[in-house]
């Protein structure tokens, strides 16, 4: 994972400075793209190599196994596909119809509000998968329910504080990411507190996401895909050139909050059924409104025109108190982070 994280940051930050020092062209832009995501393949099957475990038989290609699980593997492409569309599908009409000042400004601003839940929720995310999967094996329902709202609640308090920072303090930190006088601090704060809510109901959707995925079931999302496409496409072909690229920014929320809204209850009718409300209001809710009640009285005892070091101060001191306010909400979680710290610390006695 971090060597996603890092090719990811390098392709974001590479784009940029290829677009404003070589050459405004979209055709360089596509061209980088597409050279850093063969890169990152190609990285990923080393790194993916050199971890398997030595086997005493030679590798070679098995068709009965891609009998076996075709389909959940053609399921699985199509999600990917589709998801890949419909989150690229708003940059690649923001550079046709918009000024590349506009995409930068937006390229920027998904890459932070991404880059800033992947460093913490996407470690957490590899160990998800394997654990649902191994629960769901073994039948026990009861136990998978209560890892399900468990994880939840670890994500939910992991994304908000990080989306609440994002929403309020984000002019202060891209000063000091990008410089006070830099031409693009305007135009990503503009964007960027819309696209941290919408990665903030991505982020919420990745429990349900694996849920399904473990149970070996993609036809769902895959139809919600499809029907994404089917609406977003459109819209945005008509309303970026209109509004600009905070057309493209609201439906990303859009497409996260119709997970949220209609698929998450279309899982639980076959999924855990009576999950659905613990997740909506005790696992996702109920934190929601904790921190937004923090980070409005942070936004409305701090002036709008803070300077950026007061900024970056304050936004450190309000995160920390949101995940202290979780930790009190959330007793389970609270209980497994002082169990992380207390390992820590073993560790730290042990090696000292």
């Amino acid at each position: 994972m971090p060597v996603r994280v890092t090719v990811t940051t390098v392709q974001s930050v590479g784009a940029v400075v290829l677009l404003s020092k070589v050459s405004a062209s979209p055709l360089l832009f596509f061209a980088w793209m597409a050279a850093t995501s063969a890169l990152l393949s190609v990285v990923l099957r080393v790194s993916l190599w050199r971890i398997m475990p030595p086997s005493e038989e030679p590798a070679r290609f098995d068709p009965d196994v891609l009998r076996t699980v075709w389909r959940f593997a053609t399921g699985n492409l199509v999600i990917g596909l589709t998801t890949a569309l419909l989150t690229q599908s708003g940059g690649l009409i923001i550079a046709k119809y918009c000024a590349l000042e506009q995409l930068a400004a937006y390229t920027l601003a998904v890459s932070l509000a991404g880059q800033a839940s992947a460093i913490l929720v996407q470690p957490v995310s590899t160990t998800l998968m394997p654990h649902f999967a191994h629960l769901t094996s073994q039948g026990d329902a009861a136990r998978l329910a209560r890892e399900y709202h468990r994880w939840s609640q670890i994500f939910a308090s992991l994304i908000l504080p990080i989306s609440g920072t994002l929403i309020v303090f984000g002019r202060p930190l891209l000063q000091v990411w990008l410089g006070s006088e830099s031409p693009l601090v305007d135009p990503i704060s503009e964007l960027l507190p819309w696209i941290a809510i919408g990665t903030l109901l991505n982020t919420l959707m990745t429990p349900p996401y694996f849920l399904q995925i473990a149970n070996g079931w993609t036809s769902l999302i895959a139809t919600m895909n499809f029907i994404a496409l089917a609406v977003i496409l459109p819209t945005l072909g008509i309303a970026v050139p209109r509004y600009g690229p905070i057309a493209a920014v609201m439906c990303w929320i859009g497409i996260n909050l119709a997970y949220y809204l209609i698929m998450v209850p279309c899982m639980h009718r076959r999924l855990l059924p009576s999950a659905l409300w613990a997740w909506w209001g005790r696992d996702t809710l109920m934190p929601t409104v904790v921190v937004g009640i923090i980070y409005g009285g942070a936004l409305a005892l701090t002036p709008s025109d803070m300077p950026r070091f007061f900024g970056l101060a304050a936004s450190v001191v309000v995160a920390a108190l949101a995940w202290v306010a979780l930790l009190v909400v959330f007793p389970q979680v609270r209980t497994d982070a002082f169990g992380v710290l207390n390992m820590v610390r073993l560790k730290l006695v042990r090696t000292g």
